[in-house]
């Protein structure tokens, strides 16, 4: 016996600290990080402050990372967050800060996106509380179809289609642009909604004039931001345009028809 326990001595010490970490009651955070980079395991740190704020309270959350990313977002429940902190050069600790108030049944998700001036990619996610509920998996299918549903409405265990509409000249800009398009798509998907997400050149203009290659480009790169923006992962599907030829949908070249 006192061979065995002169040549496996380590193995009772084993169990004995396995067995103390499980009986330990440990608090703390989950923080869940996507795709398969090692580096994940240590980035993004995400710290919230205070580490259990309550309903209706103000909080912060400092993320800490190993790349120094130019485009990020945080948002709260599909809401962008409110930036207070930003690294203000190569020498600045890659650090951000964002505040935000906990909704008032104290339970909410945060995610932090990276590269966003092309379509925002999840780099870190945290919950607030208990996990969010699911959108209804199974309500009932209708035909009904509306365009710019209303995020308060009742739909009564029913699914419709919501309609949204962007501009891909106006990217950047408040409700027409991609980051007020994501807010939508998160509250109609909540919903239980399918989204379809119509996609124009500029107000008045369907698609990029005839034979302006520098114009198709542009909305081009539009498209593949939309498609690489993971906020958008819910949108149903994307239609181009609509009555291209109409003198409202044509305005910046009426002699040139776009068909």
């Amino acid at each position: 016996m006192r061979g065995w326990l002169k040549k496996w001595w380590w193995i009772p010490l084993l169990l004995a600290l396995l067995g103390g970490y499980w009986l330990l009651p440990i608090s703390g955070q989950v923080v869940v990080i996507p795709g398969g980079d090692p580096s994940g395991l240590l980035w993004p740190q995400m710290r919230l402050s205070p580490p259990a704020p309550r309903p209706g309270q103000e909080a912060t959350l400092r993320v800490t990372d190993g790349v120094p990313w130019s485009y990020v977002l945080l948002t709260v429940d599909g809401q962008p967050a409110q930036a207070e902190r930003w690294p203000a050069g190569l020498d600045d600790a890659l650090v951000w800060e964002w505040t935000f108030v906990v909704p008032d049944d104290g339970t909410c998700a945060l995610v932090f996106y990276r590269d966003c001036h092309t379509g925002c990619v999840e780099r870190g996610r945290m919950t607030i509380g208990t996990e969010p509920p699911a959108a209804q998996t199974n309500p009932l299918p209708t035909k009904l179809g509306v365009v710019f549903a209303n995020p308060e409405r009742d739909w009564r265990g029913r699914s419709g289609w919501d309609v949204e509409l962007t501009y891909a000249l106006m990217a950047e800009e408040e409700h027409w642009g991609i980051d007020d398009l994501a807010v939508r798509v998160h509250q109609a998907t909540e919903k239980g909604l399918r989204v379809l997400v119509r996609v124009d050149y500029d107000y008045g203009q369907s698609l990029p004039p005839a034979g302006d290659y520098l114009a198709l480009s542009e909305y081009l790169q539009y498209l593949q931001r939309l498609a690489r923006d993971e906020r958008l992962r819910d949108v149903y599907g994307y239609f181009l345009g609509s009555g291209y030829n109409s003198l409202g949908s044509n305005t910046l070249a009426p002699a040139h028809p776009v068909t």
